[in-house]
Order: structure tokens, then C-alpha cells, then sequence
């Protein structure tokens, strides 16, 4: 096991452990506690209807929060459940009570952050604002195990990979060091992310691994990522406990890829530029 990438999983684990107890944390939960977990069938037709959603919440909640839907916004559809009161006698105690029943379902639209404007929302995430590791992009781009190519992403999407169409898609709105940790993380999916994200914690420990071996990686060829990857990391595993959890395979998966791209020769990779 490289003794600096064990250093640089401590550091990350530090890092992520302070995120937890400041004040950006606290902010980002109360934001988050405004939005509510959605059922299985609403995520799918969640992701049917708007594939990039981040952030969805119903028109009044985006009200509350300081933002409204900007004008011509299709909602998304949803099922809520309606929920009726009942009132019987419990047959124990002879008193009256009051029971709550499903009594089927009704179609509601929510909205993603994308489709509103107004107040700034908490982030735990601080983006690179620097340029120092071109020839780490151009590496990437060489040893990316799938193709890779830009669009007009929305704004909060720096890029991702399509499982269907084995292909990493970059935001054409981020540049510098923000597009080589984005192309590093995307290309941290395509090599360990499964076919299919079963549940919510198949992707929590996606999103976990890709970032913490991304934040790995780059730190190893000397881009300090910590400002996004120590607060995306916190934000997706919500306890330190999930950190340790995958620690080992962060660091065998950091370790490979640290071995591939340290052995692509400086004259190949000139080439690729």
C-alpha cells in the first residue's frame, strides 16, 4: 500500500470530520430538512422527466425558501399520497381516537433548482478557481477507459457518466482545475460503478468512493481539491462512520489508478493534447 496515499485518505478523513462541526454544515441541514425523501416510483419518475434534477420541491416550498419558478417552467409530476383522518373507538379503553389512513394517490409537480432563481442556497461545496493541472487534464483524457466530449449541461452539473452509452459527458460552463477533477471523478464511475444503482446507499457509496479517490488522485499528482471534495464528500455520507467504512477500497482503487496514470509516458501524453 503507497504510504502517501494512506496519508492523503487521513487527511481527507480529517478534512471531511471538520466539515461535519462547522458552520456550513448546520446551514447546508437546514436547507436540506426542506426536502423531503421521495418513494422509488417518484424518483423514477423523477429521473424520466428531468434526468439532471438535483434539488426538487413543490412551487410553495421554493417560496419559503427564497426562490420561485422561473416563468415557462414544466413541473415535474409525482404521486402524493392523500391521507384521510378517521376517528374510532379503541375497544380496549372505550375512548375515541384518531387513526390516519391511505386512501390513494394524486398527481403534484415539483420543481428542480434549476428550473427556479432567487436567494442563494447553502453549499458545502466551494468550486476550483484555479488552473494548474493541464498536464494532469491531458493525462486523464488519455487514460479515460471510455469516451469523453462536452454539452450545455445545466448549472449545477459539472458532468457525469452514462452507464448506457459508456461515455463521460462534461459540463461546457467549468474550466481549469474544476473540468480535471470532474473528468478525474467521472472517470472514477466508469471504472468501479456497477450497471445499476439499486437504492439510495448504492449511490451514496458511489458518490463517497468516486470523490474520496478522486480527491486521492489528484492530491497525489499535486491538485489540492480539498474546498469541493472534503464538503462533497460530507454532504453525501452524512457520517464519518461511511468514510471508514470504504476506506480500504478508496485506497486500493486510488492505488491502481495512481499506477495507470503515472505509467502513461510524458511524450504520449503530449501526444493526446
Amino acid at each position: 500500500m503507497n504510504e502517501k496515499v494512506k496519508k492523503l485518505y487521513d487527511k481527507l478523513l480529517q478534512g471531511v470530520q471538520e466539515v461535519f462541526s462547522s458552520e456550513k454544515y448546520v446551514k447546508f441541514l437546514e436547507f436540506s430538512r426542506n426536502f423531503r425523501n421521495y418513494s422509488f416510483e417518484n424518483t423514477v419518475l423523477i429521473y424520466a422527466q428531468k434526468p439532471d434534477a438535483t434539488y426538487v420541491a413543490g412551487y410553495k416550498t421554493w417560496e419559503k425558501l427564497g426562490r420561485h419558478v422561473k416563468k415557462g417552467e414544466k413541473g415535474i409530476a409525482i404521486f402524493a399520497p392523500l391521507i384521510k383522518k378517521y376517528k374510532i373507538v379503541n375497544e380496549e379503553t372505550g375512548e375515541e381516537e384518531e387513526i390516519t389512513k391511505l386512501n390513494g394517490f394524486r398527481i403534484v409537480h415539483v420543481f428542480d433548482i434549476s428550473q427556479t432563481e432567487g436567494k442563494d442556497i447553502p453549499s458545502l461545496v466551494s468550486y476550483l478557481e484555479t488552473n494548474t493541472a493541464e498536464d494532469l487534464f491531458q493525462k486523464l483524457l488519455k487514460f479515460s477507459p471510455v469516451p469523453v466530449r462536452y454539452d450545455n449541461l445545466p448549472p449545477l452539473q459539472n458532468g457525469y457518466y452514462s452507464i448506457n452509452r459508456k461515455e463521460i459527458v462534461l459540463s461546457n460552463k467549468i474550466k481549469g482545475d474544476q473540468l480535471t477533477k470532474t473528468l478525474l471523478h467521472e472517470i472514477i464511475h466508469s471504472i468501479v460503478e456497477n450497471d445499476a444503482i439499486e437504492d439510495k446507499e448504492d449511490k451514496r457509496r458511489a458518490e463517497i468512493i468516486a470523490e474520496s479517490v478522486t480527491y486521492i488522485v489528484a492530491n497525489h499528482f499535486g491538485l489540492d481539491t480539498s474546498d469541493y471534495s472534503f464538503g462533497y464528500v460530507a454532504g453525501w455520507s452524512g457520517d464519518p462512520k461511511r468514510l471508514i467504512k470504504w476506506g480500504s477500497e478508496i485506497m486500493r482503487i486510488a492505488n491502481f489508478i495512481i499506477d495507470k496514470i503515472s505509467d502513461i509516458p510524458v511524450d504520449e501524453m503530449k501526444l493526446a493534447s
